[in-house]
């Protein structure tokens, strides 16, 4: 049986609450018809990510609650 890794991307990996861009971010907007969303992403945590995922011997996956 594999471990299960959670994480909570908005906050540590999505600061979208910041004032400004923090150092080392991008901002990102996501448009889905009359919504726009700000998302700042930080292009170093997708290899991080990967390292950590293979650091427990999985895949990365994402959960979405609503």
């Amino acid at each position: 049986m594999r471990p299960f890794l959670l994480l909570d991307f908005d906050g540590p990996l999505n600061p979208h609450q910041a004032d400004g861009i923090p150092p080392g971010y991008q901002q990102h907007e996501i448009v889905e018809g009359k919504k726009t969303w700000r998302v700042l992403l930080n292009p170093h945590h997708g290899a991080e990510l990967n390292n950590l995922a293979s650091a427990f011997g999985g895949r990365p996956s994402v959960c979405l609650g609503g």
